[in-house]
């Protein structure tokens, strides 16, 4: 699955991100960005972590998300929408 394709939030990926090892992924995650925001670097106190990719899920790395504040994640999927409604548009002017 590409980064630009959506994965639905099944009650199995729901499972996983309540599990003890993606929660320590997720720390360990956090602590390499060190404690920021990779968008804004805003030292949030809560952060949430974004797939880039599919490709190792429930054996991510840390070049598979992206350490974000909520601010910085709800930007990220406003232009990811952006950019998909933009694709759609062009295909249905006959564009690539």
């Amino acid at each position: 699955m590409s980064k630009n394709q959506r994965r639905p939030m099944s009650s199995k990926y729901r499972k996983y991100i309540q599990s003890k090892e993606w929660k320590t992924f997720r720390q360990h995650a956090i602590e390499a960005a060190e404690h920021k925001c990779q968008m804004c670097s805003d030292p949030a106190h809560r952060f949430e972590l974004h797939h880039l990719n599919y490709d190792n899920w429930g054996k991510e790395e840390l070049k598979d998300v992206l350490v974000l504040c909520h601010n910085g994640h709800k930007e990220l999927h406003r232009e990811a929408n952006e950019e998909y409604a933009n694709e759609k548009s062009k295909q249905g002017q006959g564009g690539e």
